[in-house]
């Protein structure tokens, strides 16, 4: 299976999910903000990261890198918890 993750910031639960999934084999796509403390620790698990920031609801410039990942990538979940990225995901 392989899972999207549009996420800005994940908290510690989010991340500690994210990470044990790619472990036990699940392959994990993470998009989030350039800042993101845990991109590291993403990347020792075996995620692939990419950054991107979401200005706002309806940030078409977001909507085209993620439409392009997903056109790239098959994936069978996305994942989007926060309320621009929901809305990036939709579109």
């Amino acid at each position: 299976m392989r899972v999207l993750v549009i996420n800005s910031f994940s908290d510690r639960s989010e991340t500690a999910l994210f990470c044990s999934l790619a472990r036990s084999g699940v392959e994990m796509d993470i998009i989030c903000h350039p800042s993101e403390p845990e991109i590291g620790r993403f990347q020792s698990a075996g995620i692939s990261v990419s950054e991107l920031v979401i200005d706002h609801h309806l940030d078409f410039s977001a909507v085209r890198f993620v439409k392009a990942k997903l056109d790239a990538e098959k994936h069978q979940l996305i994942y989007a918890p926060r309320n621009k990225s929901v809305s990036v995901a939709l579109m």
